[in-house]
């Protein structure tokens, strides 16, 4: 994909639901027994979700801003709606009824953290059953405040990039002294790219990083982040502004780059990349409760089943809920198909 032209009229971007596929992956290993494959730092599967919402959300808008003229905000928060809350609620519930069966893991103060849950204040809920959705409530924040900033005002629109790098100086300022912001600079991130890919002077700039030279360095480099990472805190800048920066070599870069991530098999687990994450603590909770994970063997094989079982789980939920409800949100705002074909962009 050598031009911008090419860039613009492409509307689905398979690779980048088998990165989805690479980041949940990684996930999954925080909450499995295998210590040995804590080298890998599997909590960056975060911060990789957090770039890729960051450049999807912005692309979306970005795209039906050129499309329709504008960008219809309600319609916008009314597909979000339908895309997220249904599926989480339904989990949640099912959280509920786990920890009042007894299944659940560390349920501790579940009633307390239970509100904040259901207002979306993960993240300032204490360690526990469904505390791994904090980063959900992180992302809702984001696709609440940026379309506010951004796209709902004609005349900041052609300050937005300036608005985006304000927002880039403030999030990495609070996380170098581990404020909270700091934890949304990977998602400030991923906006920058996606409004530098989008404006064709830029993108001729950006499209530099995707040249096979440049894309290997920053391959290794976001290999070598990752792996030196050694903080549980998920405010990771150096990675998350990697991430950001190979973008485009997984965009419009050699098809050797990232083909591999088109693969049907990672394509497949990508695009239920939400319901795995939303349920496989629950369902590792389960074989806890029948599997002893005393020998490493075992670990292993209990690691197989929370990824099969949370497959198998999240197929039916994406077949009987998650696909039919975003069609409803489309339906109900009457969304051109040409600008809701890029990948979900929730975990």
């Amino acid at each position: 994909m050598n031009s911008f032209g090419q860039y613009e009229r492409t509307r689905y971007f398979p690779q980048l639901d088998g990165l989805r596929a690479v980041s949940i992956l990684l996930v999954l290993t925080i909450h499995s027994h295998v210590t040995q494959l804590r080298v890998l730092n599997g909590y960056i599967g975060v911060t990789v979700f957090f770039v890729l919402s960051g450049f999807l959300i912005t692309t979306l808008l970005l795209r039906e801003s050129d499309l329709q003229g504008r960008v219809s905000l309600r319609n916008f928060y009314i597909r979000r709606a339908f895309r997220i809350f249904p599926l989480y609620y339904l989990v949640l519930g099912a959280n509920i009824v786990a920890v009042a069966a007894g299944f659940a893991d560390n349920p501790g103060d579940f009633g307390q953290r239970l509100v904040l849950f259901l207002t979306y204040l993960n993240e300032f809920a204490s360690p526990g059953t469904f505390g791994h959705s904090w980063s959900l409530a992180i992302e809702e924040k984001f696709y609440f405040v940026w379309p506010l900033l951004a796209f709902a005002v004609p005349a900041v629109w052609r300050w937005r990039p300036w608005v985006a790098a304000a927002l880039v100086v403030l999030c990495t300022s609070a996380g170098l002294v581990g404020g909270y912001l700091g934890t949304y600079a990977p998602i400030v991130f991923g906006c920058v790219m996606a409004l530098a890919l989008h404006n064709p002077q830029s993108h001729r700039l950006v499209r530099l990083l995707a040249r096979p030279l440049p894309g290997a360095v920053l391959g290794v480099v976001v290999v070598t982040v990752g792996l030196l990472s050694r903080t549980d805190s998920h405010i990771h800048l150096a990675f998350g502004a990697a991430v950001a920066l190979v973008l485009p070599v997984l965009l419009i870069g050699p098809d050797g780059a990232h083909a591999w991530l088109r693969w049907s098999p990672l394509r497949f687990v990508g695009q239920r990349a939400y319901a795995i994450y939303l349920v496989h603590p629950l369902v590792g909770s389960v074989i806890d409760s029948v599997l002893p994970t005393d020998t490493v063997v075992l670990t292993v094989v209990h690691l197989v089943l929370m990824f099969a079982g949370s497959l198998v789980v999240a197929h039916v939920l994406f077949i009987l809920c998650e696909r039919p409800l975003i069609t409803v949100g489309r339906r109900l705002t009457g969304s051109r198909r040409a600008v809701e074909t890029l990948p979900s962009t929730t975990p």
